[in-house]
C-alpha cells in the first residue's frame, strides 16, 4: 500500500529526539512525500503506527498513523501537478528564484517552510520550487490590474505618511508595480524608500499616481495666476446667472 506522510514540524521532545536520529542516519521525513508500507511500527509507535519506506532513505521509518494519509490535502483545494497562475505581488526568494504576476506554474506539493496556507510551485526559469500562499494562486489567468496601471510601471505614493510594519511610507515615495494587492482596489508595490523595510506593500490605487506629488510645478506663476483669476471670474458669472434665473422665476 502507498501512503503519504502528513507529518507537521515536530514539537514534542520524543519526536525531536526521533528527528535527530533520522538526521544521524541520513533518512528524512518530508510532508506530502509518498511512501510504501513495510509493516507495523515498532518501538514508540508500536500498535499505533506503520513502518514506511520513502524514496531516498536508506531504510524504513516508524510513522504514527495520524501522520499518514492515502490522500494529500493541499491549501486551496489544489492538487499536485495542477497548473496555476500566480496573481500575488511578485517576489524573489533567497535562492534567486522568483514568482512574477501572471506567470503560470505547476503545484509540486505542500510548502516545505511549514506554512500551512502555502504550496510549493515550480515556475519556468527557476532552479527550484518556490513557496506561494493559496490566496496568491488562481486556476484562471491573472486579471487586469485596477486603475489602468501595468506591471513594472513606476508610480508615486500620494497619500499621507504612514507607518508600514517597522518602516514609514512617505508621501512622494516611488515604487514599482509588482502585482495585484490582496486588499480591494489595491496594487502590490515595491518601494525604493530606504526608510521602508523590504517587501511588497498593498496600496490603494487612489493613493497612487504617475506624477510626483512633491515635484515643483513647471507652469510659470503668472500663468497660474491668470488661470485662477479666470476660474474665479467664471464662478462669479455662474452665481450671477443662477441668481438672475431665480429672480425671474419668482416674478
Amino acid at each position: 500500500r502507498l501512503c503519504r506522510a502528513v507529518t507537521r514540524p515536530a514539537t514534542s521532545c520524543t519526536t525531536r529526539a526521533r528527528a535527530s536520529r533520522l538526521r544521524d542516519s541520513g533518512d528524512k521525513l518530508t510532508h506530502g512525500q509518498q511512501g510504501e508500507v513495510v509493516g507495523p511500527a515498532t518501538g514508540e509507535y508500536q500498535g499505533n503506527g506503520l513502518q514506511m519506506r520513502f524514496p531516498g532513505n536508506k531504510g524504513w521509518v516508524n510513522c504514527k498513523l495520524a501522520s499518514l494519509s492515502h490522500e494529500l490535502s493541499l491549501p486551496g483545494g489544489f492538487r499536485v501537478g495542477e497548473e496555476l497562475y500566480f496573481i500575488g505581488g511578485g517576489f524573489v526568494d533567497e535562492q534567486g528564484d522568483k514568482a512574477v504576476f501572471g506567470c503560470r506554474g505547476s503545484v509540486t506539493g505542500p510548502a516545505r517552510n511549514g506554512d500551512a496556507d502555502a504550496v510549493s510551485m515550480s515556475f519556468s526559469g527557476n532552479r527550484g520550487d518556490i513557496h506561494c500562499r493559496a490566496e496568491e494562486l488562481s486556476r484562471e489567468p491573472a486579471p487586469s490590474l485596477p486603475g489602468g496601471f501595468i506591471l513594472g510601471e513606476h508610480l508615486y505614493f500620494t497619500g499621507e505618511d504612514q507607518i508600514v510594519g517597522r518602516g514609514i511610507l512617505v508621501r512622494g515615495s516611488r515604487g514599482e508595480v509588482v502585482g495585484l494587492g490582496l486588499e480591494p482596489d489595491s496594487l502590490a508595490m515595491r518601494f525604493s524608500n530606504k526608510a521602508l523595510l523590504s517587501g511588497n506593500q498593498p496600496v490603494n490605487i487612489a493613493s497612487l499616481s504617475r506624477d510626483d506629488p512633491c515635484a515643483v510645478s513647471s507652469v510659470p506663476e503668472n500663468v497660474l495666476r491668470a488661470r485662477r483669476a479666470l476660474a474665479a471670474r467664471r464662478e462669479e458669472q455662474e452665481r450671477a446667472a443662477a441668481a438672475a434665473a431665480s429672480q425671474t422665476a419668482e416674478d
